[in-house]
């Protein structure tokens, strides 16, 4: 489905599907083309999505059941961010299974 041009005469606004019409009502000078506003909040966001996928971050949601998750908030530690704790959560188990494949070489 084509997304609508907003056209903004001086006294209403119309959503124009068609960029023909849209074209004709533009040249003649008495509606003007708008964005909707974007909040300042909106506009945080998306500069740190854009930083984070600039550095290599790449984004990870997961639902889980209401147990696993106090199980993660126990594990958090004072100002400790969700994605610190499951980085410094992974790297504990990286390091857990690195020992153990050394236990079981010798």
């Amino acid at each position: 489905m084509q997304k609508g041009i907003l056209l903004v005469p001086r006294n209403a606004a119309r959503e124009i599907l068609s960029p023909d019409d849209a074209l004709r009502m533009l040249a003649s000078k008495s509606w003007v083309e708008t964005k909707e506003p974007v909040s300042a909040v909106a506009i945080r966001q998306r500069k740190y999505r854009a930083r984070s996928k600039r550095d290599g971050y790449k984004m990870f949601a997961a639902w889980v059941p209401v147990e696993v998750w106090d199980a993660l908030i126990a594990c958090r530690r004072p100002g400790e961010t969700n994605a610190d704790l499951i980085t410094r959560l992974v790297m504990l188990f990286r390091f857990i299974g690195d020992t153990s494949q050394m236990d079981r070489d010798n």
